[in-house]
């Protein structure tokens, strides 16, 4: 005669199954910093940087070891902080070519020109590098 197998297997693997769930979720809550306590993460938080006002007036195209770079004269409003030329360089350089240089000017007339750059120039010095800020 065979013994129907007990209920109780089922219930077992389901209160195993739920404990494993609640395991996986608090080990992953615990891992991605959600703990409340942000005094002891050891990251520095990050904000986000509005990109201020600015014209791209013009471009050159230039080869560094044998690749496409370019460059780019910008004009922007005001005076921009570093994480600001930071934010309109990535905007401005979204693109293909192996290196990038964008100098900033003050207004589109002094960066129509052949005049060296008043604000600040930012050079990608490595490709995918942060850029470089070099001040006026």
């Amino acid at each position: 005669m065979k013994k129907n197998k007990p209920e109780k297997k089922k219930g077992s693997k389901k209160k195993l199954l739920l404990i494993a769930a609640a395991v996986v979720i608090i080990g992953a809550a615990a891992l991605s910093g959600n703990s409340g306590n942000k005094a002891n993460t050891g990251s520095a938080e990050t904000e986000t940087v509005k990109t201020p006002e600015y014209e791209n007036v013009s471009n050159s195209e230039y080869v560094r070891d044998g690749k496409k770079c370019i460059a780019y004269r910008v004009s922007v409003s005001s005076d921009p902080t570093d994480d600001e030329l930071t934010a309109v360089f990535n905007d401005v350089c979204n693109d293909d070519y192996y290196l990038h240089t964008v100098w900033f000017y003050s207004s589109s007339e002094l960066a129509s020109g052949g005049n060296s750059y008043d604000v600040a120039m930012l050079e990608e010095t490595a490709a995918g590098s942060d850029p470089v800020i070099t001040r006026k």
